[in-house]
């Protein structure tokens, strides 16, 4: 019996260690044809970062960026919207690009959101696009609003029509979706980045698990957890998200995350 306890201890004191919730800033360099500064900002789920949210936005604040991109779930199906709207009270100063989440869509008030970010100067994209001039180049910005909470397969296919429909290409081309899509789904697709959020880095990130343990709507092991992924020279960046911990499952060696992308010639 000792040696139980003693293991359930040894196990405690490690998941302890383990859970980090002091908020990290994660840098990224993709290839692109022009010099450009993204702050991505996903999954806050109205969690709460002190007064008047202060230990997130300062860290906001100090950083080098163009604009911001928010690839869902700002906001929670359960938790209190207050601290989501304190959050983007604090970034209206900025240029920011917002599209709805899974748990936006379940709590019903995905209009009520869309509504009251517009009145309070964000840009909502909801299966449209916006353009940003940025070093001489015309970039667009599309977003596609989240939309079966389990399957993707129709999700992809739809943001692909959506694209190839549009013939009015400019030099660069951004695509939020709040779930990662696969390399076998954005390989081809007509966009030059994907941003997504929505995995929450796996949860657990035990070396040499680099991805995690679980992720919703990928399951064991996921493959598109964190970090930057190319393949045919475009990429998806997929960042942590910002809930320290939620709901069932705590995070554990996985601080919630700024992801700041440099786009470098």
């Amino acid at each position: 019996m000792i040696y139980v306890i003693i293991g359930i201890a040894a196990l405690m004191a490690l998941a302890l260690l383990m859970w980090k919730k002091k908020l990290v800033v994660s840098e990224y360099t993709v290839k692109a044809p022009m010099d450009m500064d993204l702050l991505i900002l996903s999954d806050l789920h109205s969690m709460d970062f002190g007064e008047g949210q202060r230990e997130l936005l300062d860290i906001v604040d100090a950083l080098p960026f163009d604009e911001i991109l928010m690839p869902g779930d700002i906001f929670d199906d359960k938790v209190d919207d207050k601290k989501g709207y304190e959050f983007v009270d604090g970034i209206t100063k900025y240029k920011c690009y917002y599209i709805l989440g899974n748990n936006e869509i379940i709590s019903g008030k995905a209009e009520q959101h869309m509504n009251k970010l517009t009145s309070m100067g964000i840009t909502v994209l909801d299966d449209g696009k916006a353009i940003y001039k940025a070093d001489d180049k015309q970039i667009e910005i599309w977003g596609f609003r989240d939309r079966h909470p389990w399957r993707m397969k129709d999700y992809a296919a739809h943001v692909a029509k959506r694209l190839d429909a549009d013939t009015d290409f400019n030099d660069y081309r951004i695509v939020l979706s709040h779930k990662p899509l696969t390399k076998d789904q954005f390989k081809g697709l007509n966009a030059d980045l994907i941003i997504a959020g929505h995995a929450h880095g796996g949860q657990w990130r035990l070396p040499p698990i680099n991805n995690g343990v679980f992720a919703p709507n990928q399951g064991i092991f996921p493959k598109y957890a964190g970090g930057v992924y190319e393949v045919n020279g475009r990429y998806e960046v997929v960042s942590r998200g910002l809930a320290r911990g939620l709901k069932l499952v705590p995070r554990l060696n996985n601080p919630p995350e700024i992801v700041l992308l440099h786009l470098r010639k």
